[in-house]
């Protein structure tokens, strides 16, 4: 059983109109990664789109075209608190692989694209958020909304467990849980490293919002 974590109460407010969506820096362009095939579904637009432009004054990476064969544009998310980016524990390829974090050192299971599923109320994107290795997408384990629940990478299949809205806090970027569940709580959970952990290898999970450095992620690799 994992220890009890006091936290102080989430302050910020996602919903309100004023929250302006950064988009993603394009320090890193990835010279391979998965088809097309392999990270889309029936129910996903099969183009690679940016996060909005932008952010920290950088220009995102080029849309990926519906006819692209390889997502060609991808970024490493660094934690604010740690300075660790998340990745796939192993560079593993399987269902249920563990999301943690680790030093950045470019390959492949810390490099990650985006399809836009959705766009919330204010303009506000919704992604899926797939590893340029495994071609899977960060995924909250049987659509359990919970502190402390880890994620883990899983097929892409178009299930609400699988969209992230990203908001801008400050100079960095909340990811935000898009469940049902989530959203009529005011898109409450955030992605998180454990325990403000600083080690590699830290489990990354969802928490209750609350405005501190581990639940704070920059993409690009200048952030690092």
């Amino acid at each position: 059983m994992r220890p009890v974590r006091k936290r102080k109460s989430f302050i910020a407010t996602v919903a309100a109109a004023a929250v302006v969506v950064i988009g993603l820096l394009a320090g890193i362009n990835a010279s391979a990664g998965p088809a097309l095939a392999s990270v889309t579904s029936s129910s996903v637009p099969a183009n690679y789109g940016a996060l909005p432009a932008a952010w920290h004054g950088y220009a995102p990476p080029a849309a990926q075209a519906a006819s692209a064969t390889v997502c060609s544009n991808s970024e490493a998310i660094f934690n604010k608190n740690s300075g660790k980016v998340l990745e796939v524990y192993d560079s593993s390829t399987a269902n249920g692989g563990t999301v943690d974090q680790w030093a950045y050192n470019g390959t492949q299971t810390q490099h990650w694209c985006f399809i836009t599923v959705a766009t919330l109320s204010g303009g506000i994107p919704v992604y899926e958020i797939i590893n340029n290795n495994s071609g899977k997408c960060l995924d909250i384990p049987n659509d359990n909304v919970a502190n402390g629940q880890h994620l883990q990478q899983w097929t892409c299949n178009g299930n609400e467990q699988q969209d992230w809205a990203w908001f801008n806090e400050d100079t960095y970027d909340l990811i935000a849980s898009a469940t049902n569940a989530s959203a009529n709580m005011g898109y409450l959970w955030m992605v998180e490293v454990y325990d403000s952990s600083t080690a590699n290898g830290g489990e990354v999970d969802i928490w209750t919002g609350n405005n501190t450095a581990t639940q704070h992620w920059c993409p690009g690799e200048a952030c690092s």
